[in-house]
């Protein structure tokens, strides 16, 4: 069978190419300058820049943004992820900074590139707002910090709303 097959050695960077157009899947395609394999694909560490002015620095393989150590700028609020990458989306640890609003933060798990599992959201002065479980982007049941150091344990994200308020 196919999956029994014996693993092939992970292919070596063969070279560096500078402006390579490049489309990796799911994305749009972008300009690709950094190391690749024989067959010209992205492999190794590299950058690619987007046409809207997103861009990802970090490790490829086989032409996937995959790997720990990735940097992803994207959006007019200029949000800022680093951390690791699978299939070309954030997954795993990683911590997004959101730049326009006033460095708010999130540091936590990711899933197929959204906050899953737990994690710690901050406002812009550096407090904790949110601790807990997140499922699919959204917060679950977690402890929700208030400025003047309380907190309150909610079922849901319905709850922590209404809670915050």
């Amino acid at each position: 069978p196919k999956h029994c097959a014996k693993k092939e050695k992970e292919p070596e960077p063969e070279g560096l190419v500078s402006n390579l157009r490049y489309r990796p899947s799911g994305c749009e395609e972008g300009s690709y300058t950094g190391e690749v394999n024989a067959d010209n694909i992205p492999h190794g560490e590299g950058n690619l820049l987007f046409p809207g002015g997103e861009s990802y620095r970090g490790p490829f393989e086989k032409g996937k943004m995959q790997g720990h150590g990735g940097f992803y700028v994207w959006g007019r609020e200029k949000k800022v992820y680093s951390g690791k990458f699978k299939n070309n989306m954030p997954h795993g640890h990683g911590e997004t900074r959101f730049v326009g609003e006033g460095l708010r933060k999130y540091v936590g798990n990711y899933e197929k590139g959204m906050p899953h599992g737990y994690g710690e959201e901050y406002d812009s002065s550096g407090n904790l707002v949110f601790r807990g479980q997140w499922e699919d982007g959204e917060p679950e049941h977690s402890m929700v910090m208030f400025e003047d150091g309380s907190s309150v344990f909610t079922e849901d994200s319905k709850s922590w709303a209404i809670a915050a308020d």
